[in-house]
């Protein structure tokens, strides 16, 4: 059986986006958490920022954050699909542990559904 975690989705996207463009982005990649079975619970927009390094011969980019309840076999799918758009230049799914919730909870107000379960920090 499965268990509801709490993932945090962090999107790198290009900078060749406009806004209306970035904001339309990030409401597809929420509606593609919303369809496979994730719950999308806080986003955040960081805006355009330099890269530490070139990343398809661009030097700066759109950052967003997501927090997303999901169970694991709901992820893949949505892995796929960033994989396949052409304007995000990176991703990463990462599972929030204790600890990190505490501060997102301080620093987001952000609250977790009923049976999403959270790691144990190492």
């Amino acid at each position: 059986m499965e268990i509801r975690r709490l993932y945090e989705l962090l999107v790198l996207s290009a900078p060749t986006l406009s806004e209306p463009e970035h904001t339309a982005l990030m409401e597809s990649i929420a509606r593609t958490v919303q369809q496979n079975g994730g719950t999308v619970l806080h986003q955040v927009v960081w805006g355009k920022r330099l890269l530490a390094y070139p990343i398809q011969k661009h030097r700066e980019g759109w950052y967003s954050l997501f927090y997303v309840a999901a169970y694991p076999s709901q992820i893949t799918p949505v892995e796929q699909w960033l994989k396949l758009q052409p304007h995000v230049l990176r991703y990463m799914f990462v599972r929030v542990n204790r600890a990190h919730l505490a501060v997102l909870q301080k620093q987001y107000n952000l609250t977790l559904p009923e049976g999403v379960s959270v790691a144990r920090p190492k």
